[in-house]
């Protein structure tokens, strides 16, 4: 299944990264495995998450979703 950002979120999910990266490397790395993570679950079973409209839906991540 694909998996598609909407635009606000991956321009956020940019600037994210790019705020752990300047934080740290590690932070960074750990933020990019949650997000993929999220999109493999959403893949594995697209009901997942809270309704956005009527044919997408959302999840958020949470800070312990990031490995350690």
């Amino acid at each position: 299944m694909e998996v598609e950002f909407h635009r606000l979120a991956a321009q956020e999910y940019l600037t994210v990264r790019r705020w752990y990266a300047a934080r740290s490397v590690t932070a960074a790395q750990n933020f990019v495995v949650a997000v993929d993570r999220a999109i493999q679950q959403i893949s594995a079973s697209p009901l997942t998450g809270a309704l956005f409209d009527n044919s997408r839906r959302w999840v958020r991540l949470r800070p312990h979703d990031a490995p350690t």
